[in-house]
């Protein structure tokens, strides 16, 4: 594919020269070298051995080896990096609402701020200058992810964003991370957005899962409200899309037919990019689980979605 070849159909909304700049993000499970992920500008880390309660098992202890690692090869290869808060530490764990995870009593739980925040000042000055954004948390929205109230939520993000500009003026956070779930995406921000969670962030972030088997292209129409509740709020920040894949499911990608897998990752990077997101994060490169970019922990041979993924993004940065 060249960048000649770019449907023109999908130039809608933003000009072209803007989202041909947009940033495409990826995940990275192992920590082999050969599977650094491909097709990226951003490197999210999430999934990968750096949650809070792995950096931070008990008050005052920090076990950085990962996370260093994680950030040094990120470096290494050029690219910017995204830390996602989430998995609160179990000795953090404040109050809840709902039951509390299945596969970790606390993690799920709202952070107790107090005793969370020497953790938060400890990874943004270590990584100051080199983490250039933060997730507030992901998928709040989901009781595996989180089972506080908003309130909670609200007072997490005043001392979050304080706390990682104070450490680090450069870095950038996030609004907390809606998924598609349990409630859509777009009355989920819209709600974040009547509470003021924007007056202590930078970026307004959804995850763009669509129910197993749907098209690519799904996702449009909640983006298009997005976009409306943020207009309506006033709010014009970027908005980014940091994790989405063929569904929330292991198995997804087993529903397309290799022709489809590329299709669905024209369309749902095309929708994307032509409603203005600038940031795209495929979920996640050599998770192969979740058959995204590698068909092994080789890296060498790519899967149809990653070879559309090297394909699109090529073209699109040969563009700009």
């Amino acid at each position: 594919m060249t960048a000649a070849s770019i449907p023109v159909t999908y130039n809608a909304g933003p000009p072209l020269t803007v989202w041909i700049a947009a940033m495409f993000a990826q995940g990275w499970n192992t920590s082999k070298t050969s599977c650094f992920p491909k097709a990226m500008d951003v490197l999210r880390l999430w999934d990968d051995g750096t949650r809070l309660g792995l950096v931070a098992p008990s008050p005052g202890a920090f076990l950085w080896a990962t996370l260093d690692q994680r950030v040094a090869a990120a470096e290494a290869a050029g690219k910017q990096i995204i830390y996602t808060f989430g998995s609160t530490p179990a000795w953090a764990a404040g109050s809840t609402i709902g039951p509390p995870g299945a596969s970790d009593p606390t993690s799920n739980r709202p952070p107790n701020l107090i005793q969370i925040l020497p953790v938060v000042q400890a990874i943004a000055t270590r990584y100051k200058g080199r983490i250039a954004y933060y997730e507030s948390w992901n998928e709040y929205n989901a009781e595996g992810f989180y089972c506080g109230t908003k309130s909670q939520l609200y007072a997490w993000q005043k001392m979050l964003y304080a706390t990682i500009r104070d450490a680090d003026p450069a870095a950038l956070v996030t609004m907390p991370t809606p998924c598609w779930n349990v409630t859509t995406a777009d009355e989920e921000i819209e709600s974040l957005l009547a509470m003021g969670f924007q007056d202590y962030a930078n970026i307004v972030t959804f995850h763009g899962y669509q129910a197993p088997g749907a098209a690519g292209s799904a996702i449009g129409p909640t983006i298009a409200k997005i976009r409306a509740a943020m207009a309506s709020s006033g709010c014009t920040f970027p908005l980014w899309d940091t994790e989405f894949g063929f569904s929330g499911s292991a198995d997804g990608a087993a529903l397309y037919t290799p022709a489809q897998q590329r299709q669905f990752v024209f369309d749902a990077f095309f929708t994307r990019l032509s409603l203005g997101v600038s940031l795209l994060g495929w979920y996640q490169w050599d998770n192969l689980t979740h058959s995204p970019g590698v068909t092994d922990l080789t890296g060498l041979d790519l899967t149809p979605a990653g070879q559309a993924m090297v394909e699109l993004y090529a073209a699109l940065k040969a563009a700009i």
